[in-house]
């Protein structure tokens, strides 16, 4: 579900929010977008080894967490083919694994739902400045429960499309901004991230390693949950082997319609290489 950026720096995109995708349909019964996903899975799993010849193959990992047990993990493979020097079309593969829970009428639901997605649009490049938009459809198997004695377990699967942007900006010397955000429509859910960095070393790019450090807050959610984050991260970008590791935590807060607010830690890991 996710977009694999190759920034100059190595840098990667936010990956693994549009995995909240809250359509609904009967599990045992996949409908056209269900097919529509798969039938575009296989394409791109076909014609990967031809994408990777003719442009930029790029990975991306990770995961996050927070103290109250909910959290999503995410394996991503993209490609991006070159149109002119400032301009590409990009093409991402991703699965994930998505936890959480929410309260609902006095009953806290545990949700666990492995899922699939697929993306491609256009990615641009001026001055200082880049941006990437793109869209696709996703496929996720959920599983639902109850913490109550006769728990209700549910499964079902969920599809719908997927629109997503990134955007980079080279500002004073050393420092650059982000912008990412994701609408799942389906669902109405809305994910947004922003972050500042700073260039700690390798300024003069002769080195083989540059560390950054720095900001972001990011706020997700719909009718159902909401949650705000504020926190910092660490990223070090290992040039000769074209890879980037990063490592955020923060403070988070989350909470459902007429429910206390939870207030807790968050912590994640990322791991970017283009190939």
């Amino acid at each position: 579900m996710t977009a694999i950026s190759s920034q100059g720096s190595g840098a990667q995109e936010p990956a693994a929010h549009s995995m909240l995708c809250l359509s609904t349909m009967p599990f045992n019964l996949p409908g056209p977008a269900a097919r529509g996903t798969a039938l575009v899975l296989l394409v791109f799993v076909l014609f990967s080894s031809d994408l990777a010849r003719a442009g930029v193959l790029e990975g991306i990992a990770g995961w996050e967490g927070d103290s109250r047990q909910q959290g999503y993990g995410y394996l991503g493979l993209g490609a991006q083919l070159p149109v002119r020097s400032e301009l590409a079309v990009p093409f991402s593969l991703s699965v994930s694994y998505l936890y959480y829970h929410y309260d609902d009428a006095g009953k806290r639901i545990s949700v666990r739902s492995p899922g699939a997605s697929v993306m491609s649009g256009v990615r641009f490049h001026a001055a200082r400045f880049s941006g990437t938009v793109m869209a696709g459809a996703e496929i996720r198997w959920e599983h639902q429960e109850t913490d109550s004695l006769n728990s209700l377990v549910r499964q079902r699967a969920r599809t719908g499309p997927v629109f997503q942007f990134y955007g980079e900006q080279a500002l004073a010397s050393r420092w650059q901004a982000s912008e990412f955000g994701v609408y799942v429509r389906s669902a109405n859910y809305i994910v947004s991230r922003a972050t500042l960095r700073y260039q700690v070393t390798n300024a003069s790019w002769k080195g083989h390693t540059t560390f950054y450090m720095g900001i972001e807050a990011v706020r997700q959610g719909n009718e159902f949950s909401d949650a705000a984050q504020v926190g910092g991260f660490a990223e070090w970008n290992l040039l000769p082997l074209r890879m980037s590791l990063g490592l955020h935590s923060g403070y988070k807060e989350s909470w459902s319609p007429g429910q206390t607010h939870e207030r807790d830690q968050y912590f994640g890991s990322s791991l970017y290489r283009r190939f």
